[in-house]
């Protein structure tokens, strides 16, 4: 189920056109800060060398993430204290959709700049 809502965000994030002035982020190397257009909260990724880890912090949740990519975006998988953080980034438009499935429930969206 999992894999389904991930490969779902993959397929709506890869259809987001690429707003004027922005360049697609670089999918092997990048570290982006973004931010929530719900309610303002932040969220951090980082990856390294193209490798399919990475780093994602949301509030108390923080830590090695399973990356699976899509067209022109990645899906981050963290799975840690009962908690499931699904983070689709298109690399084109730079906004994200986010799911937090566990002991609390929470869906996100919002857009990322470089750092």
């Amino acid at each position: 189920m999992l894999l389904r809502a991930a490969l779902t965000s993959a397929f709506v994030l890869s259809s987001s056109p690429v707003v004027a002035g922005q360049t697609k982020l670089d999918a092997n190397e990048f570290m982006v800060n973004c931010t929530s257009s719900v309610d303002q909260s932040s969220v951090t990724l980082a990856r390294s060398g193209g490798s399919n880890k990475g780093h994602i912090t949301v509030g108390e949740l923080k830590g090695e993430a399973d990356i699976l990519p899509g067209l022109d975006n990645l899906t981050f998988l963290l799975i840690q204290d009962g908690q499931v953080v699904n983070f689709a980034v298109d690399l084109a438009s730079l906004e994200y959709d986010m799911m937090i499935k566990g002991t609390s429930q929470r869906f996100d969206r919002g857009s990322c700049t470089p750092s």
